[in-house]
């Protein structure tokens, strides 16, 4: 199985489909809600929010799939030990860095502006049709900073703890208090 993915996609990510058989790809969107998440405390407020509310979105594809990534991918295909990228165990994370993502990367690149946040209930997603979700709140108190990095991994903090699986360098803006709502779906 070969896996392939270019921040730039397009042409590159369908010629690789065609030449491997397999493209290994992110498409991501973040919802930017414009209220303070104080008052939004039950799950049925949360509920009403997303029934209701309308979020700035902004939306992309093509985060890198980094070297180690790979390396979990193809250990959980053969049965060898590596952690999955479960509700218990992924994570997204964010950062202030703007360096360019690189295929040897192994975590985010801010030295301290970073916050990693674990799945919501629910997530990620059961795999159908080759595609599995993932999605984290980053409540009114967190990661108040400007996001410039994104990334999926397993752990709270790779390298330290977990492996990232995949890290884009792109500027979502500086994040105030406010809620907002990662989503990143995984597709084969």
């Amino acid at each position: 199985m070969q896996c392939s993915l270019t921040e730039s996609g397009g042409v590159h990510a369908k010629l690789a489909a065609e030449e491997h058989g397999m493209v290994l790809q992110v498409r991501w969107f973040l919802e930017q809600w414009d209220v303070e998440e104080d008052w939004i405390t039950s799950a049925i407020a949360r509920a009403n929010l997303r029934r209701y509310g309308k979020p700035r979105v902004l939306d992309g594809k093509f985060n890198l799939i980094v070297n180690v990534g790979k390396d979990v991918v193809l250990k959980l295909v053969t049965g060898a030990s590596a952690t999955a990228l479960n509700n218990a165990n992924a994570n997204i994370g964010v950062g202030d860095s703007s360096t360019a993502a690189a295929v040897g990367q192994t975590g985010l690149q801010a030295a301290t502006n970073k916050k990693f946040k674990g799945m919501n209930t629910g997530y990620p997603t059961a795999v159908a049709s080759q595609k599995t979700s993932f999605q984290a709140d980053f409540t009114s108190t967190e990661a108040l900073f400007a996001w410039n990095e994104w990334c999926l991994a397993s752990g709270n903090d790779p390298p330290t703890t977990g492996v990232m699986l995949s890290r884009k360098s792109e500027s979502f803006g500086t994040k105030g208090a406010a809620l907002w709502t990662f989503n990143a779906d995984l597709t084969a």
